[in-house]
């Protein structure tokens, strides 16, 4: 009989046979051995289901279940999330994979930590053959205004999902940014500066195909979250509502950009004016001097 587990994976797949050996791997050379995985098949036609059998015929943590019709990413995680036995919950994508100390790292932070409810941590790049060819380093839980700083490696504990009632199934694309900012309304997340996962671009991931659907989306996400985001200061507000101002420049957005302008000047009219001012002067004088092409975005600072 399998020992009750401490930590539920959820891994949901559709058609992602090519990478999804690996994925599994990574989590069955977890130095933390106390896990379950729930492999959901999102309706896979590929080789993904004789793949998923085979690792639930080798390792009895591993179980599966599949949709007959593909339901969709959030839909398919409040399946998985359904069975889940666990104390923490987490979740990963077929072609992404952990370190090897990843769920002992974060299991142990939040034990050490009872006031932390979600750890998220550091990630690299790989490309579609297996390379590593950058880092991202997660900020801190404020730059949630900005983006999805969470990011893709993470753990938390099981209330943080009954409590906001899992995934919207109507958030499609940004299913996560939408749990992240319902969790910080109520809990505390917590950054980890360490190397914990291996996230992989490729032409055919979500974050390559669905770019414009993306931000979009987010953009009608943040608009209506960002006024009710209740540790959210004056400065992250402005901040929130210049990103808005930059998306609603390139892309459809709820609100016209000078909207949003007129929100970060009622918020922080000293945020707008330093954001002004590196925009416009400090930005263009630092790639003068040093000749790189680059800045940081203009949300940023």
């Amino acid at each position: 009989m399998i020992n009750e587990p401490v930590i539920s994976i959820v891994l949901p797949v559709y058609n992602g046979a090519r990478y999804l050996h690996e994925a599994i791997e990574s989590i069955i050379s977890q130095t933390f051995t106390q896990w379950e995985l729930i492999v959901v098949d999102d309706g896979s036609t590929d080789e993904s289901p004789a793949i998923i059998a085979r690792f639930c015929e080798q390792d009895e943590r591993i179980i599966s279940v599949r949709n007959e019709t593909n339901l969709n990413l959030p839909t398919s995680l409040n399946k998985g999330f359904g069975m889940a036995r666990g104390q923490y919950f987490t979740w990963t994508s077929h072609d992404n994979q952990y370190r090897p100390n990843a769920l002992e790292s974060m299991c142990e932070f939040l034990v050490d930590h009872p006031d932390a409810d979600l750890v998220y941590a550091d990630y690299a790049h790989l490309n579609e053959a297996g390379k590593v060819t950058g880092y991202t380093r997660v900020p801190i839980p404020e730059r949630l205004v900005m983006k999805s700083s969470v990011g893709a490696c993470f753990l938390y504990k099981r209330v943080v999902h009954e409590r906001i009632g899992g995934y919207d199934v109507n958030k499609v694309l940004v299913e996560d940014y939408d749990f992240w900012l319902r969790a910080s309304m109520q809990f505390k997340l917590v950054p980890l500066s360490q190397d914990l996962y291996l996230y992989r671009f490729h032409p055919k991931s979500l974050t390559t195909t669905r770019r414009k659907a993306i931000m979009e989306k987010r953009a009608e996400l943040l608009h209506d979250l960002l006024p009710k985001l209740p540790w959210a200061s004056p400065r992250d507000r402005a901040l929130g509502y210049l990103h808005l101002a930059d998306i609603a420049f390139a892309f459809d957005a709820p609100a016209k950009p000078s909207f949003y302008v007129m929100q970060a000047i009622k918020a922080s009219p000293v945020t707008v004016m330093r954001h002004v001012v590196r925009v416009t002067i400090m930005d263009p004088l630092r790639r003068a001097i040093t000749g790189k092409g680059k800045s940081r975005p203009k949300h940023e600072q």
